[in-house]
């Protein structure tokens, strides 16, 4: 890495491009309403915000794109300084988020009346914790089976972060020999577009925008025997990478590695813990 690369991520705050173009977007929405209302200084008041909210509304701007403007403002404050002062007032509070038990996870590889097919890639998409950004990426070519040792190696063809990411562009996940055995067939099929299967689930979770998706998601777990008010509050594509770190926590794995996983720091990793404590036989998403 160049020592000009290094600098322009230091500029841009260690931003990922296509994030940065998000952002920027993002921002014109703040500074058309703040050019309209006269607004000088940097850091907005509580009423300046509400109006905001307001103009948003009556501009016809969708809540998914609020969402956006918020996350370029938080890490716009946070490059500034201001994040860090907040905090030292505001301590965040971690939610006590609802808990799938290990059988239950088990259950979906050999849940009756669901397709083999989408149960290996729901069950592998667990497993990787990887975004849905990299899950789109996956094909028949991502996917190495070493019967020898019962592993499934994961090739990362794309990493949101790039080469900033701490994530190996290689994951090996060591299964036990009946499941390496179950999934070595359905898997290939899963995420094949050419594949002899109806549209191999993995087309048609990619043919989808994010929300229909995770809904779609939604409807497996519940078929695989998980109540429909738990399944429902797994609202965002996190639920596999929240699914993959607290395994991990209930197993001790040392927070670095964990956070090496999910390619973030060690700070941000407190968001994936629970108020609970997990026991070894629970996973909370």
């Amino acid at each position: 890495m160049s020592a000009s690369h290094v600098r322009e991520q230091l500029y841009n705050g260690g931003l990922a491009p296509g994030t940065q173009k998000t952002y920027r977007s993002a921002l014109t929405v703040w500074n058309m309403f703040a050019a309209q209302h006269n607004l000088t200084t940097f850091v907005p008041t509580t009423t300046q915000l509400t109006c905001f909210l307001e103009y948003c509304f009556f501009e016809g701007i969708l809540p998914d794109q609020v969402k956006k403007i918020w996350a370029a403002a938080t890490s716009l404050f946070r490059s500034s300084g201001y994040i860090s002062l907040w905090n030292q007032y505001h301590s965040a509070t971690l939610p006590d988020l609802p808990k799938i038990i290990v059988p239950w996870a088990v259950s979906l590889l050999v849940a009756h009346g669901i397709e083999e097919q989408w149960r290996a890639l729901i069950a592998t998409l667990w497993l990787m914790g990887a975004r849905r950004h990299t899950n789109k990426t996956f094909e028949p070519e991502s996917l190495v089976f070493e019967a020898s040792t019962h592993t499934l190696i994961v090739d990362l063809h794309t990493k949101k972060r790039g080469d900033r990411s701490q994530v190996s562009k290689i994951i090996t996940r060591i299964l036990d020999p009946l499941t390496f055995e179950f999934m070595s067939l359905p898997l290939l099929d899963a995420v094949d577009p050419r594949s002899t299967f109806t549209l191999s689930p993995a087309t048609v979770l990619n043919a989808l925008n994010d929300d229909d998706s995770i809904l779609m998601v939604h409807d497996y777990f519940i078929r695989a025997g998980l109540s429909r008010e738990t399944a429902r509050r797994y609202e965002h594509w996190h639920v596999f990478r929240r699914g993959l770190a607290q395994s991990a926590f209930s197993l001790r794995v040392p927070d670095d590695l964990i956070a090496g996983l999910l390619s973030i720091d060690i700070a941000s990793l407190k968001s994936y813990q629970s108020v609970v404590t997990p026991t070894r036989l629970q996973i909370i998403a």
